[in-house]
């Protein structure tokens, strides 16, 4: 079996439930995957959107030798009869499924709920520590604003793309990188920077209004 690690996006951090654990009570077992790299239990996706995300993990599988899984549920519930969210479905179904190579346990996984429209990426082992929060970057810098945006196909491409680039290319690269590398600066609106502003357009609003009450005195009618 695979070992791996979860992901969280800092949505919402549910208990971690192994799926041995589960199987020592008796539990149900997952259903096979649905495909190679794409399992929409949700149903989701049609035709053509799956068949372009398809090309998207397909073409990433050939070039860098890693493939990436995606699996869509309908919440808790919606693909097996165990109360589980995307983190412990993450963890359950990759160690169930074996995902990624053995040897090298370099397997990604995305798992996104679309009712709450909530996702997780778990990653194999063989990927350090910061990796786990590059992944989480990858969900709050690419899958989750574009899934708000766009909807859930062109979230799901966007993460694909941004696991490709920020996870398995610096991966494979070797080299030394830290949590924030590459992806794009995220300006934050302190309160300080939110009251100066407001302050300098309530200024604006006043020099314009002493303007204008002194350009009609000056020319009575």
């Amino acid at each position: 079996m695979t070992i791996m690690r979860n992901l969280a996006a800092a949505v919402c951090f549910l208990p971690l439930i192994g799926l041995s654990a589960l199987a020592q009570e008796g539990g149900p077992e997952f259903p096979e995957p649905l495909g190679d790299a794409i399992s929409d239990f949700a149903e989701a996706l049609n035709a053509t959107e799956e068949g372009r995300l398809g090309r998207i993990l397909a073409e990433t599988q050939e070039k860098t030798g890693i493939g990436i899984v995606v699996v869509t549920t309908k919440g808790p519930g919606g693909l097996n009869a165990w109360d589980m969210g995307p983190e412990e479905l993450g963890r359950a179904l990759f160690d169930a499924w074996g995902i990624g190579d053995e040897k090298k346990q370099d397997g990604i996984l995305i798992v996104i709920d679309t009712k709450a429209e909530e996702a997780r990426i778990t990653l194999g082992q063989g990927y350090d520590q910061v990796y786990e929060e590059r992944a989480v970057k990858v969900l709050s810098t690419a899958l989750l604003p574009r899934l708000h945006e766009a909807g859930l196909a062109a979230g799901l491409e966007a993460g694909v793309l941004s696991a490709r680039d920020q996870l398995i290319l610096p991966f494979l690269s070797g080299e030394p990188i830290g949590p924030n590398d590459g992806f794009p600066t995220q300006r934050i609106i302190t309160p300080i920077r939110l009251g100066i502003a407001v302050i300098a357009v309530i200024g604006l609003f006043g020099l314009y209004a002493w303007r204008y009450q002194r350009t009609a005195a000056a020319c009575p009618s």
